[in-house]
């Protein structure tokens, strides 16, 4: 019976530790074409702020394809602004693709 209990415990322990882990990862400066901005992570969360923006947006992981590449949607309040397409879970390169389908290329600094 007591097994039944802490199993899903450190499930969710798991969970959290993972996430954590992986959003602070993605923390840094990344070129974006001929601009940058830095992506911090606070708890679950994930902020990006653009240079000569003003604010942020947030980040939200969307899904994993089938090469490998991880997909975190971006969105300004409840609207789609773009998404970050990582290579692989170092974080290091990408593809950012903006609302309106024009695409960049993603380099960590």
């Amino acid at each position: 019976m007591k097994l039944k209990i802490w199993i899903p415990f450190f499930a969710i322990l798991l969970f959290v530790v993972t996430s954590t882990s992986f959003s602070q990862l993605m923390d840094g400066n990344y070129s974006v074409g001929k601009t940058s901005c830095t992506i911090e992570s606070a708890g679950p969360n994930l902020s990006v702020y653009w240079k000569d923006g003003v604010g942020h947006t947030t980040l939200n992981y969307a899904e994993e394809l089938p090469n490998g590449n991880l997909v975190y949607d971006e969105y300004e309040g409840d609207t789609w602004t773009g998404q970050f397409i990582f290579k692989n879970s170092s974080f290091n390169s990408g593809i950012y693709e903006r609302a309106d389908g024009k695409r960049f290329n993603l380099r960590r600094q």
